[in-house]
């Protein structure tokens, strides 16, 4: 049966999308994202266009196509929401009702996790859904999704002495349309007034009497001699050097920039006294630092005296670690000055020791009157992959607080009782009360985001970083401890207000509120064929540990609201088992956990495709840079009885993301558009392979003109082969053997490396014009540069470009294995080959990458002479295929890379050597 076709499955303003998408990442001012983290949250752009575009019929034609991108071009700025819908918002919303007039469309994520989907859908009309299995996102979900439309409205307030009614109260109310009837009496008196968003208001008050109150107990711990404001402590922490000569206390220290600006250098100096083994700071500025304080005593995860320069072996530090033998040690304070914009840095003193020794000893005293005040439960053994610190000896999570951290937080969470039983009784209302306190609580969670021993002093820009700069707990030897009554980054001042922002922001969205489950996507409560379309942001793969990461976090709300979401934190940490991930640490081994991932998302869609209506959509968003993860995926959907409709790749990340430094991280995610499947026919593979090889070449020119490249172009073809595939019930080969999914991506690769290579190439690449080992280095480059890629990934793209992967680690030497993980070095990289660019031993001639690599090299050296005898000897008859590769390789590599560089001086000074030497023109 044919369906309606979706303007999801026609068309899409990919740039306008892509290009608010990665705007989003930046904005801190009302973005859901500022209320609590939550790990690979989808940009609202992304998830409000999806939506629209999945409930919105195809266009007739181009008229309507250009209406339909220019809608949503206007409705994913983030201006048009920022402050309230724009009209242009309720225009789709309007568009939206007028295709949905029985009822608002039914709009389902059964994997919601930080409520991107949920928002949109609510904006936008519908009637949304959401089920999520770990406690901290469902938490986050109820913070955004429920509170906010549900208290955040605003309500007309009447003191108990007003004698008129509130209808006379409402007619002398400007800017109101259709005033709501609730009236809350525990406000101010006076003539009646409205309060615009009474949940922030209530948060903000509240959150006001928590820190005064904190502060009254505990804010003189945090104290200046000269009345300076405290914004924190930087910390090393420390070993005692194993040398027995020496004995030496050996702070670790990455560096010592405390300010590294433009036109502000402010550093710390270690002062080292040799004779009586010890170590002491100061600060300097200006020209006064005449060293290096980015070399100190941490180098390569371990660490150097600096009295004796004993270095011991790399598991050092891991031991002491683990036998509890680290020390930490106070070395530096930063401060403001009254009436002074700027911050200002001393070295620690005495008093500032004594007043932390303080801390402790409160500590002691609250542990003995409570032995669970602080959170003992375990971290993340040592298997994890995203979690590093049971290395070093941090086996509980209250091991990653100081003492007066740790204090702290404690002393926060105890005023959260107070305030639950004081709203309740004035109110009568508990779960309103629940709502306020579970705001707080989040609140305090900020405080402990960047008030951790994880969180660096970040000095160009100088604040504290927040532990979760990427989705892992890294260890950190040196850190910066945090004052909570500051004002500054990581104070209570400063995660409230983003808080109030986020509440503001999700209020003003709609009136109605989201349903949701805590529950798992393998069991929806629905009934069948209910819901007009599903829009996911599923797990990737084994990308986020989202259960182990959030821990951190569960430990804390668990203690200060745990008793009042009784069946939100009812486990001692996050749920594992049931969470959908590849996480080799809980199974046998690797096959074990890929298969457990694959077969529950097997049945996650399942259930997906049981609950949607027959018409409905599906839309998955995945982005993964691992071939064998999108085969999972892949055959997850198949199985489950989806077939693709239609991928778009969005641009959806920011560039200097961290978790983008140094491996093949990918910049587009892919929306990959589903329908229930209603294929009846087999195929056959010729057949098919003619129909893919169309259908791609197709697509691949729509996505090159969108300006796509690198290692999302190659997945972005993914999306357009199984729309292929997925139109016949089976491919079979003349044999009768089926084609499987690993197959079909293997072709995919064929045909998006030739195609790329003639891009690449300008259209001159001809195969066998250009050898294996080249093509692939080419490939390489402008696919993931210098960035690190899983073998098999790597063997999948040799074997597309007719190499062998074993030969480019053995005979060529062009790629280095380490593990299960594959790079490329480039130019300067290989520069220990001696025989780089000479025929191999059975006289077959080099690869022309190897004999480019060799001419930068002597070119670098300025011996022009050997240059060119050595183009005289290796490379006749191919000067033109090395410059052909050189420019080839300089124009997809970034322009500050090295290797560009050496390429573009080598194209515009090599036009200056004797063509004639080498019977073949280089340039």
């Amino acid at each position: 049966m044919a369906y309606e076709k979706r303007l999801i499955e026609d068309s899409l303003p990919l740039e306008a999308i892509s290009k608010q998408s990665a705007r989003e990442k930046s904005i801190r001012h009302g973005h859901i994202s500022t209320l609590h983290i939550w790990w690979a949250r989808r940009p609202l752009a992304a998830m409000r266009a999806a939506i629209f575009a999945s409930l919105i019929p195809a266009p007739k034609d181009e008229e309507e196509r250009q209406y339909l991108h220019d809608l949503i071009t206007d409705i994913v700025d983030w201006d048009a929401v920022k402050k309230g819908n724009s009209a242009r918002v309720l225009e789709a919303r309007e568009l939206i009702r007028k295709h949905y007039p029985d009822a608002p469309p039914k709009v389902l994520d059964p994997f919601m996790g930080g409520g991107s989907t949920g928002l949109e859908a609510l904006r936008l009309g519908c009637e949304a859904h959401g089920v999520e299995l770990n406690p901290v996102a469902y938490l986050i979900e109820l913070c955004t999704l429920v509170y906010p439309q549900k208290y955040g409205q605003p309500v007309t307030v009447v003191p108990e002495d007003y004698e008129g009614s509130l209808e006379q109260a409402e007619l002398d109310l400007p800017g109101l349309e259709n005033p709501p009837k609730q009236i809350r009496m525990d406000m101010p008196g006076g003539k009646p007034y409205v309060v615009q968003n009474p949940l922030a208001e209530d948060v903000r008050r509240w959150g006001e009497w928590v820190l005064e109150e904190t502060r009254k107990e505990i804010g003189h711990l945090y104290e200046d001699p000269e009345g300076h404001t405290i914004v924190g402590y930087i910390w090393a922490r420390t070993a005692t050097c194993p040398n027995p000569a020496c004995g030496a206390e050996m702070p670790m220290l990455r560096q010592t920039w405390l300010a590294n600006k433009k036109n502000k250098k402010v550093a710390l100096r270690m002062i080292v006294d040799r004779e009586a083994k010890a170590i002491s700071f100061e600060v300097v500025e200006g020209d006064a630092i005449d060293f290096d304080p980015t070399d100190m005593t941490m180098k390569r995860g371990t660490i150097v005296c600096p009295v004796c320069d004993n270095s011991p072996p790399t598991s050092f530090l891991g031991e002491e670690g683990r036998a509890k033998r680290l020390g930490e040690k106070m070395i530096a304070v930063v401060y403001r000055k009254e009436g002074k914009t700027g911050k200002y840095y001393r070295v620690a003193t005495k008093r500032d020791m004594a007043l932390f020794g303080e801390a402790r000893t409160n500590l002691d005293c609250v542990l003995a009157e409570n032995p669970d005040a602080l959170p003992s439960e375990p971290t993340p053994d040592r298997r994890s992959r995203s979690v590093s610190i049971q290395v070093y000896g941090l086996m509980q999570w209250r091991d990653l607080f100081n003492s007066r951290q740790a204090l702290m937080l404690s002393v926060l969470i105890n005023r959260i009782d107070h305030i639950y039983k004081t709203v309740s009784r004035e109110t009568g209302d508990t779960e309103y009360a629940t709502a306020l306190v579970s705001y707080l609580a989040l609140v305090i969670d900020s405080i402990a985001d960047r008030g951790c021993t994880l969180c660096v002093w970040r000095s160009g820009s100088e604040d504290v970083g927040h532990v979760f700069g990427r989705q892992a707990l890294p260890m950190n030897f040196d850190y910066m401890e945090t004052n909570v009554f500051s004002g500054s980054t990581g104070s209570w001042a400063s995660a409230m207000g983003k808080t109030l922002r986020a509440i503001n922001n999700a209020s003003i969205t709609t009136k109605h509120w989201a349903t949701l489950l805590q529950g798992t996507a393998t069991r929806l409560p629905y009934m069948k064929n209910k819901l007009d379309s599903i829009i996911t942001d599923p797990p990737y793969y084994d990308s986020v540990t989202y259960a182990e990461l959030s821990d951190f976090f569960y430990v804390w709300l668990k203690r200060g609201i745990g008793e009042y979401h009784p069946d939100i934190f009812s486990t001692p940490l996050t749920p594992k088992t049931p969470e959908i991930i590849q996480a080799r640490a809980r199974h046998s081994n690797l096959q074990a956990a890929k298969r457990f991932y694959e077969e529950q998302m097997t049945e996650a869609f399942s259930q997906a495709q049981n609950v949607l209506r027959d018409d409905g959509i599906v839309v998955v968003v995945f982005a993964h840079k691992s071939t064998s993860a999108w085969e999972t995926l892949i055959n997850s959907l198949l199985t489950a009885g989806l077939v693709v409709t239609a991928s778009w790749p969005l641009h959806t990340e920011l560039s200097n993301r961290p978790n983008a430094q140094g491996t093949a991280a990918l910049a587009s995610s892919i929306f990959i558009v589903c329908r229930k499947r209603t294929a009846d026919q087999d195929g056959f593979f010729d057949d098919v392979r003619h129909e893919l090889h169309d259908r791609i070449e197709e697509r691949l020119n729509f996505f090159w003109d969108q300006g796509i490249r690198g290692a999302d172009f190659f997945i972005s073809a993914i999306g357009p082969a199984v729309e292929v595939f997925g139109r016949y019930s089976r491919v079979r080969k003349l044999t009768g053997e089926d084609v499987g999914v690993a197959e079909l991506l293997d072709l995919v690769q064929e045909m998006v490396a030739d195609y790329a290579l003639r891009q690449v190439l300008n259209g001159r690449y001809q195969l066998g014009a250009v050898d294996a080992p080249t093509r692939f280095y080419v490939m390489y480059r402008w696919s993931y540069n210098k960035q690190r890629l899983p073998f098999d990934d790597a063997r999948r793209l040799a074997q597309a470009l007719g190499a062998e992967v074993d030969d480019l680690i053995g005979r060529y030497r062009i790629v280095k294995k380490r593990g299960a993980t594959v790079t490329v070095p480039d130019a300067s990289g290989r520069v220990d080959d001696e025989h780089l660019g000479e025929p191999a031993r059975d006289g077959s001639a080099a690869p022309v990458i190897d004999v480019l690599h060799r001419s930068l090299r002597i070119w670098q050296g300025g011996d022009r002479q050997a240059l060119v005898d050595f183009l005289e000897t290796h490379a006749v008859s191919r000067g033109d295929a090395v410059s052909l590769v050189a420019q080839a390789i300089a124009s997809v590599l970034p322009p500050q890379d090295e290797e560009r560089r050496m390429l573009e001086n080598f194209l515009q000074g090599s036009e200056n050597l004797p063509a004639a030497l080498y019977r073949g023109k280089l340039i």
